[in-house]
Formats: C-alpha cells, sequence, structure tokens
C-alpha cells in the first residue's frame, strides 16, 4: 500500500501544474503523507509552491520552499534528499527572480549548482523534480530572464549544449526562454531561430505555451512581418 502512496504521490505532482487549476490543491501531498517515504512530504511542497509561482504569490511560495527546505535538512543527506534540496533551490530561484530579488536569486543558483555537483550517483530516486545539473544550466538561463537581463541571459546560453537526456519538454522550455532573451537582448532574428528549435524539439508545448504567444506578438510588432515569422505564427494560432 505505500509503494501505491508512493506512486500516486508522483502521479499527482507531475500533474499539479493541472489540477491546481480545478482546486485540487492537496492531492500530492495527501498520497505524500500516506507513502511512508520522508521525501515524498519535501518534493510535494515544492510542486505545491509552483501553484503560487503561477498564481504570483511569490512570497508565500518561498515561505513554502523555507519551510520544505528546513524539513529536508532534518534527513540523512542522501542523494534522494540532496536532489529534493536541489530541486527546492531550483524553484527558489526563479520565485526569488519574479519577486526582482535578484541576490535571493543567484544565491539559490549557486546552491543548486554546489548540490548537484555533490550527488555522487548516476541514479537516484529524485521524486519528480528533475534535478540534474542540465536542469541547474536552464534555470541558469531562466532566471536572468526573469528579471529582464537578456545580455546575461544569452551570455550563458551560449555556454549551454544540453544533453538527449533532457526530456524535450524540459528542452523545449529552454528554448523559449532563450527566445525571450534574445528579444529582451534586441536579436529579433534569434529570438524567432530559438521558438524555431522549441518547435522541433516540443512542439505541442510550444504552440500552446503563453509565453510564446506573447513572444510572436512583441516580435510582430517591433519588426515589419516576414514570411517565417508569419508561418510560425500561423502554426501557433497567434493572431498578428
Amino acid at each position: 500500500m505505500e509503494r501505491i502512496y508512493s506512486t500516486l504521490a508522483y502521479a499527482y505532482n507531475s500533474a499539479s501544474s493541472i489540477t491546481y487549476r480545478y482546486g485540487y490543491l492537496d492531492l500530492a501531498g495527501l498520497a505524500a503523507e500516506r507513502s511512508a517515504d520522508p521525501v515524498w512530504p519535501i518534493a510535494a511542497e515544492y510542486h505545491r509552491a509552483l501553484i503560487l509561482l503561477y498564481s504570483g504569490a511569490y512570497a508565500g511560495g518561498l515561505r513554502i520552499i523555507e519551510r520544505a527546505h528546513a524539513a529536508s535538512e532534518q534527513l540523512p543527506a542522501t542523494p534522494e534528499v540532496l536532489a529534493v534540496r536541489g530541486a527546492l533551490h531550483l524553484r527558489a530561484s526563479i520565485l526569488s527572480a519574479r519577486a526582482l530579488d535578484a541576490d535571493t536569486a543567484d544565491t539559490h543558483l549557486r546552491e543548486e549548482r554546489r548540490i548537484g555537483e555533490s550527488i555522487n550517483s548516476d541514479r537516484y530516486q529524485e521524486h519528480g523534480t528533475g534535478f540534474h545539473l542540465p536542469n541547474v544550466a536552464i534555470h541558469s538561463v531562466a532566471v536572468p530572464v526573469e528579471l529582464c537581463d537578456g545580455t546575461t541571459a544569452v551570455a550563458r546560453a551560449e555556454q549551454i549544449r544540453l544533453p538527449a537526456s533532457v526530456t524535450p519538454s524540459r528542452a523545449g522550455h529552454h528554448w523559449i526562454d532563450v527566445s525571450r532573451a534574445w528579444l529582451l537582448h534586441g536579436d529579433k532574428q534569434r529570438a524567432l531561430a530559438s521558438l524555431d528549435q522549441a518547435r522541433r524539439i516540443a512542439p505541442e508545448l510550444t504552440r500552446n505555451h503563453p509565453q510564446v504567444h506573447e513572444t510572436v506578438r512583441v516580435l510582430a510588432n517591433t519588426r515589419r512581418g516576414t514570411d517565417s515569422l508569419a508561418t510560425f505564427a500561423k502554426w501557433a494560432n497567434v493572431k498578428i
């Protein structure tokens, strides 16, 4: 039965970005508490903070992260615990950036990289967080994008080569952020090229992502229309 609840916790955590829209905020937490794995309740908090990130409640999200981090420090520093702790820093870095707290966001980026480099095992249960060094690299670009620092974001993005092990959804979202970075930096051609890369990697994510739609509209408003932009906008169902 405990294994079943662990599986449920994984499923509910993975689906949290969808179910929160319908008011089911506690499914992951309920399953996690019954799983007999002390890491799952902490991972559930990581996913619960995503709900507040989406809602713009950044201070509340950071409080959840702080509470979960404190709980993680009461557990042995196994690779599984370290992975979840690193993921908490990932989420906190974005929450801090959205709150326009650049110093705190950078502190979390440094901590998540330190933790990623300290895990000396290639196999560990990351409890649905996807915590690996490539994801740390992805966040190193996302943070300056959220802070509207396109120059830093594109400089970091130019140094990143994501391995094939990165899931298409994460890689696609990275290229969406890279597109936003180039737009902030003032290179609209490379912004569109990055959207094309996102489309090749994760077409459904790219077609439906609101940040893609926003970027396309900004491109349409700030540059003369081109066939490539019009083609992409039509594919993504964006009126320009």
